[in-house]
């Protein structure tokens, strides 16, 4: 008799509790996402060396079980510009993204948060490239998509 009582009771507690829980804004580093592309598909630049300055140091190359391929660049907190360096032996190429920064208040419990929008390429020393951001907003998922086709 007591377990009857007893289970639904928790039960209730337990989706009450979890139901009674507000989201922050992800609060995690904004990236670009930067994929090169060549004859429609991914491929590996063979960059030695990919970094921003005052950033982390190299950014190394990703790839997934699934085929993608990719780098990638953090956006600064603080700046509302950035370069990066992407070399290998004979050549330094670079782009340089401007975008708007926005600090808002999101609650009590969450504090401030950054969104970023409005993304577009200033410059590149890309010869014989066309370097493009894919979308130019930053929603939920915290990633820009630069796609450079070789």
């Amino acid at each position: 008799m007591k377990i009857t009582i007893f289970l639904p009771l928790i039960a209730y507690i337990l989706i009450v509790a979890g139901s009674c829980r507000t989201d922050c804004y992800p609060n995690t580093e904004h990236y670009f996402v930067t994929r090169f592309m060549k004859n429609g598909k991914t491929t590996d630049p063979g960059y030695t060396n990919v970094y921003s300055p005052g950033g982390k140091g190299n950014i190394p190359f990703q790839e997934t079980r699934y085929g993608e391929r990719f780098y990638c660049l953090p956006i600064p907190l603080g700046k509302d510009q950035v370069t990066y360096y992407f070399e290998k032996p004979g050549i330094k190429d670079s782009i340089a993204v401007y975008y708007i920064r926005t600090e808002t208040y999101q609650s009590e419990k969450c504090g401030m948060i950054i969104r970023y929008s409005n993304a577009t390429l200033k410059s590149s020393s890309f010869t014989n490239v066309i370097p493009n951001i894919v979308n130019t907003d930053i929603a939920d998922n915290d990633t820009y998509e630069i796609t450079i086709t070789l």
